[in-house]
């Protein structure tokens, strides 16, 4: 069995309600290259720590991460005109726009070797458009299904512990 070591951690301004404690949250960290961005980026590679979220369908870049990988570029992309605009409805958050681009998501094990998984990344359009405080800007990226269905998700919050490994067979 091949083990994937995740963290829990504090996302601040991550749909936290006003007042309430801050809960960490179980979270990953992926490195990402996404394969032909367009709008002048080619290849585009970096780190993103991941919230593993069972509950989406698929693998998100938010905007904070989305800027981090791509910098000025994103601000070029045409959500609105791309042939690969999709929109998703999120609990809680309200529907977002976002393009698919094609991407490896690369899952470091306990022994620090990179495994990659190729996949359709959607990145989601930054709402508002310059960065912000509010809106989008604050909400982590999200692992997904589309990876967490190759993976067995181990979560444990007494004794705090989370890992993704691959299935025993």
């Amino acid at each position: 069995m091949t083990v994937f070591p995740g963290d829990f951690e504090v996302l601040h301004g991550a749909g936290q309600p006003i007042g309430q404690a801050a809960m960490e949250r179980p979270t990953l960290r992926a490195a990402v290259t996404l394969l032909e961005v367009g709008y002048g980026l080619g290849l585009v590679r970096g780190d993103v720590r991941f919230l593993i979220d069972s509950g989406a369908d698929r693998t998100v870049l938010q905007p904070r991460d989305a800027e981090r990988l791509c910098g000025v570029g994103l601000f070029e992309i045409d959500f609105d005109a791309d042939p690969m605009t999709t929109g998703s409805q999120g609990i809680g958050q309200g529907r977002q726009v976002q393009i698919e681009r094609e991407a490896e998501i690369g899952l470091w094990d306990e022994d620090g070797q990179l495994w990659p998984f190729q996949l359709g990344i959607l990145i989601a359009r930054p709402d508002p458009p310059q960065r912000a405080l509010q809106g989008n800007w604050g909400l982590p990226s999200l692992l997904g299904r589309d990876v967490l269905e190759h993976l067995d998700l181990h979560l444990s919050y007494n004794p705090p512990a989370v890992y993704l490994s691959t299935p025993d067979l």
